[in-house]
């Protein structure tokens, strides 16, 4: 009974101890599922955070980046750079779309901001903008300003030469007027002459034995008519060449102007010309010596530059040379052949015009000194090449130069002949280059040695006038042998 008792006992024991095990079995199975599950969602979480932790701190550079475009940032583009950008990348989408809004911010920059050298943003970027404009409206108003002084010189050169005009003109007419009156006698002449040359002819036939004595007459009568025209017209040239002398000489004895106040300390004067006499700056003159009675004469004591027009009747000039022995004073007088008040002077140039004595035209340096004292060139003959321009009743000054020589072409020879025989006939004023340049106070340029040690004993060795090395042919004593610098003694 016992023995059943403890065998039914071991029997519900193992059937408890096998249900335990299976529902432990099952518990674990079920525990090990959950687990496993659970740490797939963990590890999908911390993707997820890893992802949204990437995509904050690409968002954050984004932010900080476009702080510093608007300019509200505190901190210096390269900062900036250092700090954020880096984080940049970690969100593709959002490194993509700010690489656009970047390179709209850079074209930006470059088209409305490529001279701003400052901090460049959106924040300070309209003010470098009302700089800009402010500048640009500043320059305008200059300008502007500089065009109404322009036209003001332009007006009172159309006046000057509209002046010109009407004194050409009534000369012209004057000169139509008396051409006319000698064609005038002339035809009343030939008329007489026709007259005698019809009576002689009727004497001829009415007296046939008188043809021969008539015939001489009448060629007598022909030769004095014709070199009583031939004196005539001598005597016309003569009167024009004349008149024109007398013009000159007036025009020539009258000074351009008058030094008003001398700093010899600063090499500044003053003259009592200006912009209503249509001075310009870089306009030379002579100063010539207040007693002086012949300007064209005078040996010019100095010469000066407009430097600055200060008012109608009133410019400042430097000295260009003067003579420490003979300084400029208030009331001396300035001249220049190539320029007058109100009116532009005309010239005309032939033959070789050689400034500087080196045998080489300075046709060039003349044309460029008349014409930036506001001359006219009416007429130009150069030493070779073909002539251009004429000389006309205007034409002030005739240039000359040296003639051509038998050697050149005979051309040449044929054009200096003809513009000088023309001058003549005009009565224009002949004028040497050196004159002519003196009187404008032209200074050529002076020639210059530099010294130290790239200096050249050839510099310093003594010309002659004509150029040429002087040498001594004499025997020289040993005192003035060449000297050697000492050579180099070894220190062994």
């Amino acid at each position: 009974m016992s023995r059943s008792s403890e065998s039914q006992g071991l029997q519900v024991a193992l059937i408890l101890s096998a249900m335990l095990i299976v529902a432990l079995g099952v518990s674990t199975y079920i525990y090990y599922v959950a687990a496993e599950k659970s740490a797939k969602e963990l590890e999908n979480q911390i993707g997820v955070a890893d992802t949204a932790a990437k995509s904050r701190d690409s968002y954050q550079a984004a932010y900080e980046i476009m702080k510093g475009m608007v300019g509200w940032s505190k901190r210096s583009q390269a900062e900036i750079d250092a700090d954020y950008r880096p984080n940049l990348a970690r969100n593709t989408e959002v490194a993509e779309e700010m690489a656009k809004i970047e390179a709209a911010y850079n074209d930006d920059m470059q088209k409305f901001g490529s001279q701003f050298t400052e901090a460049r943003n959106y924040h300070a970027l309209p003010g470098y903008l009302i700089g800009v404009i402010n500048s640009k409206n500043e320059s305008l108003t200059a300008a502007l300003a500089q065009e109404q002084r322009l036209n003001a010189e332009i007006a009172a050169v159309q006046a000057g030469e509209q002046k010109k005009t009407e004194i050409a003109e009534t000369a012209m007419q004057n000169a139509l007027a008396t051409v006319a009156a000698d064609k005038a006698a002339h035809d009343a002449e030939a008329a007489r002459l026709k007259a005698d040359s019809d009576k002689f002819s009727g004497m001829f036939v009415a007296a046939s034995g008188e043809k021969k004595k008539v015939a001489e007459d009448a060629a007598k009568e022909k030769a004095n008519f014709e070199a009583q025209i031939r004196n005539l017209s001598n005597i016309n040239e003569l009167l024009v060449v004349k008149g024109r002398e007398e013009e000159l000489a007036v025009i020539n004895e009258q000074p351009d102007g008058k030094i008003s106040w001398v700093n010899q300390q600063q090499q500044v004067v003053w003259i009592d010309l200006g912009m209503a006499d249509g001075l310009r700056r870089g306009q030379t003159f002579s100063v010539v010596d207040r007693e002086a009675t012949d300007l064209r004469s005078a040996i010019p004591k100095a010469q000066i530059e407009v430097t600055r027009l200060i008012d109608k009747h009133l410019s400042e000039a430097k000295i260009l040379s003067d003579e420490i022995t003979n300084p400029i004073l208030p009331a001396d007088v300035v001249f220049s052949p190539a320029w007058s008040a109100g009116e532009r002077i005309h010239f005309a140039l032939v033959g070789n015009l050689d400034y500087d004595g080196d045998g080489e035209s300075d046709h060039k340096l003349v044309q460029n000194v008349i014409l930036s004292n506001n001359g006219v060139i009416d007429a130009l003959v150069p030493p070779t090449g073909e002539p251009s321009g004429e000389i006309t009743v205007n034409t002030r000054y005739i240039v000359v130069g040296d003639r051509p020589t038998d050697k050149s072409d005979e051309s040449a020879l044929t054009n200096y002949s003809s513009m000088t025989e023309l001058a003549r006939k005009y009565g224009v004023e002949q004028i040497s280059v050196k004159k002519l340049l003196s009187s404008m106070g032209y200074r050529g340029e002076a020639r210059t040695v530099g010294l130290g040690r790239g200096a050249s004993e050839d510099d310093f060795r003594p010309t002659s006038a004509g150029g040429v090395t002087e040498k001594s042919t004499a025997p020289v004593g040993g005192i003035f042998r060449d000297r050697r610098p000492p050579g180099a003694k070894s220190a062994f």
